[in-house]
């Protein structure tokens, strides 16, 4: 069985979802600690209420990991969070401070291409919303990068190379530049 520190460290189930698997299993837990304080009218053998003991406490067990997974869950989603405020807060001054079509075309592709490719951004409102969109995903991304460096070092970081491969991806995107640079919002 798994510990508290790697259920929580998974990042597939929230706290949420902790709190409500450690809720279940205490739920059956009672209902099998009912069924064992009932054991003379339930008509159970000696073995089988030592098999419900068992499973009453694996269950107990189980529940008190899932409710101590539920609150380092918690914690380490503080802590993503603040990074990740941070992150966006210090990328205020570069990436936050693109304006130019071209240069918010750049990002998307740079972040979330496939918005891209698929079509998604056909004009300057959607332009607006896929950008500030692919900012968010990459001050999460940096935020989780950030947890053993600087968040400064860490945004100058992918700035620097945002900064090389713009170029290339302003001249691969050049038609969608130009379609964008031709409409209204």
């Amino acid at each position: 069985m798994k510990s508290s520190d790697e259920l929580a460290a998974s990042f597939l189930d929230s706290a949420d979802s902790h709190k409500r698997r450690s809720t279940q299993l205490k739920r059956v837990a009672g209902g099998l600690r009912t069924e064992l304080s009932n054991a003379q009218s339930s008509g159970l053998t000696q073995s089988e209420l030592d098999v419900l003991n068992k499973a009453a406490v694996l269950l107990e067990s189980m529940a008190e990991r899932y409710g101590r997974a539920a609150s380092l869950r918690k914690s380490l989603q503080v802590k993503q969070d603040s990074l990740t405020e941070q992150c966006t807060a210090a990328m205020s001054d570069t990436f936050g401070a693109l304006t130019a079509i071209e240069d918010k075309v750049a990002v998307i592709a740079s972040i979330q291409s496939y918005q891209l490719r698929a079509g998604m951004v056909a004009n300057l409102r959607d332009l607006d919303y896929y950008t500030t969109d692919a900012l968010n995903s990459l001050a999460y991304s940096l935020a989780k990068v950030a947890t053993d460096r600087s968040v400064s070092d860490v945004v100058l970081e992918a700035w620097a190379k945002f900064n090389e491969a713009r170029p290339v991806l302003i001249e691969k995107h050049r038609a969608i530049i130009a379609d964008l640079a031709n409409t209204t919002r």
